[in-house]
């Protein structure tokens, strides 16, 4: 663990021979990963409990598994239960998880046995602008500025605010992919009307998004011209506009699944973007949050 740490220094680090020397999955399975003795000796465990091993992460570091709510509860000595929230009915254990004390410098967290959704932070919204013809009429510059006198960042006024016009040789993204994580998928034609106002072209490869395997369809995007539509839906849209305008030259994977009753849905789309092999994407942007308090100490070891 701690040779993993320092190499992740390394590689932020541009004095390092590590620098920007990124690994697949497999290869930091292998440099950095559990042992198979100790994979053998968790899977073997969750097996006798009457729990199915689903997967193991190719880097080595999650076990997938599940099984019926009896068979959780009789595992980690806490039994599953409903809950009401604020009018929202949720699962959790309602004790700490027990495991065998054998195990115990094996498995760092037990993920998933408590409902913990993570939120937007950021959304768009749909606002119309009036048609600009600026091929007839070069004069006429866009005006990204709505009747609430609220003001739209187009690609350009972003490359000015974070100074990409400074950039030598120019950059675009190409050659990268972009994994985009969300809940929803985008509509089309909010992508294609950004396009034509903002001037720019955004490579949404495939078109339709991606389910990871084991992923829950969320459905198709609304395209009623809603001004506001639900938060996850407005987070993707936000999401693939900004960062398919500013790398043009990129291809963005929307990668989306609805949740399950324990898991939240950007959770499954993270553990498919870090863990596909051959390597899905070099850069995912995740734009949900959630606080630690509520996540509890297995949520947060879980995304470190």
């Amino acid at each position: 663990e701690q040779a993993y740490a320092q190499f992740l220094q390394d590689q932020q680090n541009p004095a390092s021979p590590n620098y920007h020397h990124w690994l697949t999955p497999v290869e930091v399975g292998q440099r950095f990963g559990v042992s198979a003795h100790d994979i053998h000796a968790v899977t073997t465990w969750l097996q006798s409990q009457g729990l199915h091993v689903d997967s193991i992460s190719n880097s080595r570091d999650r076990i997938i598994f599940s099984g019926r709510a009896s068979a959780v509860s009789s595992a980690f000595g806490a039994e599953v239960h409903y809950f009401s929230v604020n009018r929202e009915t949720r699962i959790s254990v309602a004790a700490d998880p027990q495991i065998p004390v054998a195990l115990g410098k094996v498995v760092k967290s037990v993920s998933g046995l408590y409902t913990f959704k993570l939120h937007p932070q950021y959304q768009s919204k749909t606002v119309h602008l009036p048609p600009l013809n600026m091929a007839s009429d070069p004069e006429i510059v866009p005006e990204a500025t709505i009747s609430t006198g609220d003001y739209v960042i187009f690609p350009a006024d972003f490359a000015v605010i974070y100074d990409l016009n400074s950039v030598p040789s120019g950059i675009n993204g190409a050659g990268q992919t972009i994994a985009v994580v969300a809940r929803s998928r985008v509509c089309a034609e909010d992508i294609t009307n950004f396009d034509s106002l903002a001037g720019v072209t955004i490579n949404l490869v495939p078109a339709n998004g991606i389910v990871p395997p084991g992923g829950v369809d969320p459905g198709a995007a609304a395209c009623t011209q809603v001004t506001s539509p639900n938060p996850d839906q407005g987070e993707a849209t936000l999401d693939v506009t900004r960062s398919g305008s500013i790398a043009q030259g990129a291809n963005i994977a929307l990668i989306i699944s609805a949740d399950t009753a324990t898991e939240d849905g950007i959770q499954i789309d993270t553990q498919y973007v870090v863990d596909t092999n051959p390597v899905l994407a070099q850069i995912m942007n995740i734009s949900f949050g959630g606080c630690e308090s509520q996540a509890g100490a297995s949520g947060v070891q879980y995304w470190d």
